[in-house]
């Protein structure tokens, strides 16, 4: 049986990059949380906003999950425009789940939220060199 060594794994090109889309994930949730509007309408309605809160927690699952795949993927050279799609997507699915949390613009939160992770999916699919 092998063993599992560190140095079998690859040495990023440029190990900031590794940390970029963490980066613009924290920027997005930021600039969501700022400008998004709370939505007063809904804070009466407990079940209602606990229920989208638990979906604000799930979406935050999902795009932890997604960054994690992604900060592995970036131990590998990338393509540039790959890039921009990898970092587009991670950036649509954070500020997304910020804004379900707050409960504000929950109808055009969920077009971004999903066109993120559909987007996240495709440049995983265009990525040859993950093959």
């Amino acid at each position: 049986m092998k063993s599992l060594t560190l140095s079998r794994f690859p040495a990023p090109d440029n190990p900031a990059l590794i940390l970029l889309p963490w980066l613009v994930a924290l920027a997005a949730v930021v600039l969501a949380l700022t400008l998004g509007d709370p939505a007063a309408h809904l804070a009466g309605e407990t079940d209602t906003s606990g229920l989208l809160r638990g979906f604000a927690m799930l979406k935050g699952v999902i795009t932890l999950v997604a960054l994690l795949l992604l900060s592995w993927r970036l131990l590998w050279p990338v393509p540039k425009n790959l890039l921009v799609g990898y970092l587009l997507a991670i950036t649509a699915m954070a500020g997304a789940g910020a804004m379900v949390w707050q409960l504000s613009y929950l109808g055009l939160v969920s077009i971004f939220f999903h066109g993120g992770l559909i987007l996240l999916l495709l440049m995983a699919w265009k990525d040859s060199a993950a093959r």
